[in-house]
């Protein structure tokens, strides 16, 4: 908020209304000193919203915090998401983001290499999303007409080093090499 053109009671108001959307009015008169990990991100938060952006940056918010307080951030995230309408980049090393974001770009050796889209970003910010069900991950084919597949895919198929590619009318299927259908 810019000093010279606000009073003190609308800094004041303000203040407290970014406090309470964060959680955090009950710790108003606090100094950092005396608030948490957690307490202190939903804090940075709160003056990261102080003048209304349409895009809030945060760079690995959750990354010395415990899973619980982390998960508790990100759920702040998609309820500040959600009330403000602010597009929110959240750059981090943790995977499991994945389940509580509508969207994660990966990046690799300094490029795009996939894209995951959740659809029901309801269920993500209420804690119903199911880690079960798989996600919907989008690759990028780079220049030479390549493809990288992540890590936890091969992991989870138990594809290794070889596999098959087979074109059925508008779609490709990728099969480990010894599960290729007889011809």
């Amino acid at each position: 908020m810019l000093l010279s053109t606000t009073s003190d009671s609308e800094r004041k108001s303000r203040s407290e209304h970014l406090l309470n959307i964060v959680g955090m009015e009950h710790r108003s008169d606090h100094i950092p000193d005396q608030l948490s990990g957690g307490e202190q991100q939903g804090v940075a938060i709160a003056v990261g919203m102080t003048n209304d952006p349409s895009l809030i940056l945060a760079d690995e918010p959750t990354g010395e915090l415990d899973d619980r307080t982390a998960s508790e951030i990100l759920d702040l995230f998609g309820k500040v998401n959600q009330d403000s309408k602010a597009t929110i980049v959240i750059v981090t090393h943790d995977p499991d983001i994945a389940y509580k974001v509508g969207r994660v770009v990966v990046i690799k050796d300094g490029k795009t290499s996939s894209e995951i889209r959740r659809r029901d970003l309801n269920k993500q910010i209420t804690g119903e999303m199911d880690k079960t069900k798989p996600l919907e991950e989008s690759l990028l084919i780079d220049s030479n007409g390549r493809v990288q597949l992540p890590r936890e895919l091969l992991q989870t198929t138990g594809i290794t080093n070889k596999v098959k590619a087979v074109a059925e009318n508008t779609s490709i299927t990728i099969r480990p090499s010894e599960e290729l259908p007889p011809e």
